[in-house]
This record gives structure tokens, sequence and C-alpha cells, in this order.
């Protein structure tokens, strides 16, 4: 136990022991209430005990504060002091982690000696062969690789643990841009249930179907009976993902920042971002992570008409959704309703009744909702097709996506070396299921 905390708990030990004689004396008749001297003794006794335990946890406090304080400024002049001469640095010389991150990038051609100098300030190694990027709950966190082939150990660099700071208002004008790219792109992780974990081992998460089993009334003294739920479980794996090589111009990566903050995270957040809401959405599970139509369960309705030349009905999306138990129907707004592609959604917007009037308000801003329920445009799914899945309805937080560890951008120097080129591309690994299948159902396109 912390010597603090012990302390504490013995004065307050001490101070209930005083109260246990005081609250026996007051108890006794009115004269007898008068403490007896062994009593009293034994009050004198705890109070000086209290009055050592006391002094003792003022010099422990002391200590400690005196601690943080020194380790405070130990840190304050690692990640400040100008790597020169040593000194803790002023406002002027703290790091710019952009200018730090956009050194890293330009290593070997002629980066700006400012930029060389934030880096040299981050604590960010301009040798490493990698870097991964990720926030942590104390700031930014670097972790690089020196890039020898004889040493892949990781190289923990927290470039920032001041929340708030401009620093960290730079930084995140990179990954705020592959955030912004990765959510536009992937919209399906938004309103599924997604999980963060520290390595790629297999992770069981349990399957269960309760929503039929009733509990039952009881005679009395009559014995309980057993309802085993439908129970299962599947193991979440770790498929990597990859951007494909990015090659950016060394004369754009030199000028201004606009590759760092824009182009670049813009480019591998869309990629990372399609290529995850392409597997949410549709993926077949071997190579890549399950799909939410692949596992959604049959709601066995099916868009009249043929392939070539369908009958939409609203009548459609009602029965699809009636179809889901009404468990799942009561989960959140922002992971229950609909989801469709663009195309078939304008094609169920235009629908006119027998006055040619529009069932939808055309004139009110979609997607909007049916029938109360939210819509979700998904253009990964197939709007056409035979006995093609093009819609869904459900609960889709019964859908686990897991992201394993970070997403790691690597430079590569010297395969488009010929052509003035620098090589970018980032890596991340994940895996999706849908754990219920009764919870999200499908609406089918005619069969021929």
């Amino acid at each position: 136990m912390n010597p603090l905390q012990a302390l504490r708990e013995k004065r307050a030990t001490l101070l209930a022991a005083v109260k246990e004689i005081l609250a026996r004396a007051k108890a006794r008749p009115e004269a007898e209430q008068d403490l007896t001297a062994e009593e009293s003794a034994q009050v004198d006794k705890l109070y000086a005990e209290f009055d050592a335990a006391g002094k003792r946890l003022d010099t422990l406090e002391r200590q400690s504060q005196l601690e943080r304080a020194e380790q405070q400024l130990q840190e304050v002049t690692r990640r400040t002091a100008d790597p020169d001469t040593r000194s803790i640095a002023t406002g002027d010389y703290r790091p710019d982690y952009a200018e730090a991150v956009r050194a890293w990038m330009c290593r070997s051609h002629n980066p700006p000696a400012e930029a060389v100098q934030h880096a040299h300030r981050a604590g960010l190694n301009l040798a490493a062969g990698c870097i991964t990027i990720r926030f942590a709950r104390t700031g930014v966190v670097i972790d690089v690789y020196a890039g020898e082939p004889d040493d892949r150990r990781p190289v923990r660099r927290d470039v920032l643990t001041t929340t708030g700071s401009s620093a960290m208002v730079q930084w995140r004008e990179f990954t705020a841009e592959y955030d912004k790219a990765l959510q536009f792109r992937g919209y399906v992780l938004n309103v599924v249930k997604r999980i963060k974990t520290a390595t790629g081992v297999g992770l069981p998460v349990p399957k269960i179907d309760d929503t039929a089993n009733r509990g039952r009334w009881l005679a009395e003294g009559s014995p309980a009976t057993n309802t085993d739920p439908t129970l299962g479980s599947y193991t979440l794996g770790a498929f990597k993902a990859c951007s494909d090589k990015v090659p950016i111009s060394i004369e754009a990566l030199q000028d201004d920042q606009v590759t760092m903050n824009e182009i670049l995270p813009g480019l591998l957040g869309e990629r990372i971002g399609g290529l995850y809401n392409q597997a949410a959405t549709k993926g077949a599970g071997t190579t890549e992570p399950f799909g939410l139509t692949t596992d959604a369960g049959n709601s066995s309705v099916v868009i009249g008409g043929t392939n070539a030349a369908p009958t939409y009905s609203w009548d459609d999306m009602l029965s699809l959704k009636y179809s889901v138990d009404y468990a799942y129907r009561q989960a959140p707004p922002s992971q229950r309703g609909f989801m469709m592609s663009d195309t078939l959604f304008g094609k169920y917007r235009k629908l006119k009744d027998t006055a040619t009037r529009y069932y939808a308000d055309p004139f009110t801003s979609a997607p909007g909702t049916i029938d109360g329920d939210p819509v979700f445009l998904n253009n990964d799914m197939v709007s056409t097709g035979v006995n093609g899945k093009v819609a869904l309805y459900g609960d889709y937080g019964r859908y686990w996506w897991r992201d394993v560890l970070e997403v790691t951008i690597y430079r590569l120097d010297q395969i488009a070396m010929l052509d003035g080129k620098i090589v970018f591309v980032s890596f991340s690994r994940a895996d999706g299921k849908l754990l219920n299948v009764a919870a999200v159902k499908y609406l089918g396109n005619p069969a021929s």
C-alpha cells in the first residue's frame, strides 16, 4: 500500500478508537461519565500516536511534492532544452511537431534547418525507418525504429504531454486530416461497435441471442427450470491492410507544409478508410474481415418485379424493419436504422402515389428517416443484381470491428529516387464480424 495512504488510514483508525472510548463513557450514568484513569491513559496514548502519524504524514507529503516538482523540471528540461546548449527552452524554442515530422519526411534531401532543429527538440530520430503515430491519454506518442538491420527495438518518444498547447494543435493538423478522410470513406465504422487491442492475438468474443426465451411463473415450492441461451463465440483476428505506395516529389516535401498536413494524410486516410468500409460492408472473411451483408440474416423480404425492371415500394422497407426483433429495434439511433446505397435510396425517394405526389418530400434534405429510423448511406452496398442484398436494417452495434495497434507510416527512400520521389506507405490491422445475425437483416433484390 502507498505509505501516504497507510498513514492516513492509521490516523483514521486511531481517531475512531478515541471516539469509541468517549462514546462508552458518555453512555454511562451522568455521575460516571468522567474517564477512568485507564481510559485517560489510553486516550492520551492514542492522541500521541495520532499526532506522531500526522507529523510523519506531513513529512512524506512534502517529500512527495518535492519529488514531483523535480520530475516535472527534468521532464520540461528534456523536452524543451535546446539540443546544443542543453539549457531550458523558452517558448520560442519549443518544438513545432508538424515541422519535426516534415524534417523526417525530407531527410537526406535538404530539409529546412529550422525543421531539423524542431525534430531534435521533439526527440524524433531522423534516421528512423518508420514511425507509429498514436494518441495516448498524456498526449501524442511516436514509436520510432532506428532502421538498422540488427536493431528492430522500438524507441518510445513522448513528443507531447501538454494538452491544449499550440504544438498539439499543429500536430493535430496532420492527424485530423487523416481521421477526417478515414471517417469520410469508412462511414460504416461510425455506427458499429469498435474496439482497439494492443496485439493481434486472436480475440474470442461471445455470441448470444436470447430474445426468444422468457422466464416463467412458479407455484410455491416449485423448482426453477433450466433454459439455456443460444451461446457461441467467434475469434476476431487481425488482417493487414495496406494503403499502397504513395510517391511524393521531393519538391512537394520541401515546399511549405501542404503535403504533410493535407495531401499525404488525406490520401492515406481515404485509401485505408475505403478499404475498411468495403470490408465492413461485404468482406468475405477469408483474406479480409466479414462484412455486414455477408453475415446479415434473411428477412425473406424481396423487391417485386425482376432485376431488370424492379417494382419499388415503401412497403419493402417497412417489411424489412419489422422482420427484425423488437429488442434490436430499440438500439440507440446512432447505431440503428436502414443502410443502402445512395443510388437505391434515390429510387425510393422518387416514388409517387396515384396522384403523382412524392411519398417523400423531395425538398427535404436526404437521407432523413424512414418510419422514424435514420438512413445510413453506404455506396459499397450494391443497388442491383440478381439476389443482391441491397438494403439492411438492424442494430449495427452487434457488429464488432477490431483495430490492432495503430497505423504505421513508412518512408521509402530509394525505390523511386530516379524519379525524384519519396514513397510513403501505411499499414494497419483489423478484423470484423456480425456477432448476432438476427440483429441485422437484409432486403433482397429479385431472383431473376
